[in-house]
């Protein structure tokens, strides 16, 4: 018994000074607990990207809400506006008198409408150009043109949640993979067509072969690009042909 006591003794010294010692199937279960508590906290913070709203929805149409919010601006009272379009006197007291900047529910965008007008111009001229963007490239836009009208971000500039809300916001835009046009190809004006097609009638001219289409064979590249680019861009939908202009590896 004393033996025991002493070994006791000497462990609960061992505890104490170093606390740190624990048993390890309790150090498992510890950071089990705490990857679960992590896990429960990031599902409570971090909302779908496509987040469908509960209940019944809106009891009124857009042109009712438009009505009543004239014949307020007009004659009518709020109250009688509501009683009459069966919509809320919150609501059409909020829009009478602060006007939202944004036409979606919840919260409003970082950008306004008209801010996020001129992104969506910015891609469309770019691909216009032959240089459409990718989503990371969209976002580095963003985060520039957030800074030059000092927004401010969550996480310091837009994430790809923002890019996802955009993309709904604005169906015109789709991901899609593009078709690569090599840059000599690009550069291909009218006049270079006219002048080609000049060359070729003096040619079959001068060889007698204007008549003979059996004795015309064609010999040139097929306009294979030998280095493409898998990443999805940006373009306007319809497009049929998303080319992007690339250089190739010359042969090599």
């Amino acid at each position: 018994c004393k033996k025991d006591a002493v070994e006791f003794k000497k462990d609960r010294l061992n505890r104490e000074r170093c606390p740190s010692r624990i048993n390890t199937s309790t150090a498992v279960l510890c950071f089990t607990l705490r990857l679960l508590s992590i896990n429960s906290i990031c599902h409570v913070i971090l909302m779908p990207r496509t987040y469908v709203k509960k209940g019944q929805g809106s009891r009124y149409s857009n042109d009712d809400f438009q009505a009543a919010l004239k014949e307020i601006s007009e004659v009518s009272t709020i109250h009688a506006a509501a009683k009459k379009y069966k919509i809320p006197y919150s609501t059409l007291q909020l829009h009478s008198n602060s006007p939202p900047t944004h036409r979606y529910a919840g919260r409003p965008t970082r950008f306004t409408d008209l801010e996020e007008t001129f992104l969506v111009g910015a891609a469309t001229v770019l691909q216009e150009w032959g240089a459409p963007i990718t989503s990371a490239e969209l976002i580095k836009m963003a985060t520039c043109f957030g800074e030059d009208l000092r927004k401010t971000f969550l996480r310091g500039k837009p994430t790809r949640e923002w890019y996802s809300s955009f993309m709904v916001r604005h169906p015109e835009l789709k991901p899609v993979k593009p078709i690569p046009l090599q840059l000599p190809r690009s550069k291909i004006t009218m006049s270079i067509i006219d002048k080609w097609f000049t060359l070729l009638e003096q040619v079959l001219n001068d060889n007698d072969l204007i008549d003979k289409p059996s004795q015309i064979f064609n010999c040139d590249e097929s306009g294979f690009c030998d280095r493409t680019d898998i990443r999805k861009v940006i373009i306007v939908s319809p497009t049929k042909f998303p080319y992007k202009k690339q250089a190739g590896t010359g042969g090599k």
